[in-house]
């Protein structure tokens, strides 16, 4: 995977000497099902910073949770961290049930 993150540091114009500041995640995490592989489930993402990995990471563990918890529908907790986790996170805890996934 240091090849892959390589190559997305370079198609960013970002130096590899700054290759320890960002994490190679996924889209979609591997605890909702991402491919753990395809490189369109992956981007660089900072460590750090309110946009960093950090917070995301904690996003990506409430998800997890409330879809085991049938909480949420598996493909609206994907939709929802992949399309703006920020924003996903920030509709938290009173997620939304779509319409397409309601019983």
């Amino acid at each position: 995977m240091r090849g892959v993150k390589a190559k997305l540091l370079r198609e960013s114009g970002i130096g590899a000497s700054r290759m320890g500041q960002f994490e190679l995640d996924h889209i979609v995490p591997l605890a909702l099902g991402g491919h753990p592989w395809r490189l369109s489930n992956l981007w660089l993402q900072p460590w750090d910073g309110p946009h960093g990995a950090v917070s995301k990471d904690g996003l990506e563990v409430r998800l997890q949770r409330m879809v085991c918890a049938g909480e949420i529908p598996l493909l609206d907790a994907q939709e929802c961290i992949a399309e703006d986790w920020e924003a996903c996170q920030r509709r938290l805890p009173d997620f939304p049930v779509s319409a397409a996934s309601a019983p």
